[in-house]
């Protein structure tokens, strides 16, 4: 029994050794459904990332709500979609930026105007 342990726990190592992790540039791409709405309405915001080994991403609506955080535990691809209402009217500059495990980061911005109220 202890050498059929030895011979898998090489068989194992073989396998693990031959993985290949694919390098993949750290990239966000934000998307929003729509550029302006009246005050109260939603707007969709979707995130779509890549990087060898992302860590986390945060979407920051630009109007001092608490960001949206999401941690992608190692994830080579990542996207998410998010909703969000704005209480008052003006120029928001929307922003989602990732970070590999490495503290790689790359963002993107979107700008939606909110009117009335």
């Amino acid at each position: 029994m202890k050498r059929k342990r030895g011979l898998l726990a090489v068989l194992l190592l073989l396998a693990c050794s031959s993985l290949d992790i694919e390098e993949l540039p750290t990239e966000v791409t934000l998307t929003v459904d729509r550029t302006s709405a009246a005050v109260g309405e939603e707007f969709e915001f979707t995130w779509e990332a890549t990087g060898s080994f992302l860590a986390g991403a945060v979407l920051d609506f630009g109007d001092g709500t608490p960001a949206d955080s999401l941690e992608l535990e190692g994830a080579q691809r990542a996207t998410a979609r998010r909703t969000h209402a704005y209480a008052e009217s003006g120029s928001y500059v929307v922003t989602a930026t990732i970070e590999e495990a490495n503290n790689e980061t790359a963002s993107d911005a979107a700008t939606v105007e909110v009117t009335g109220g």
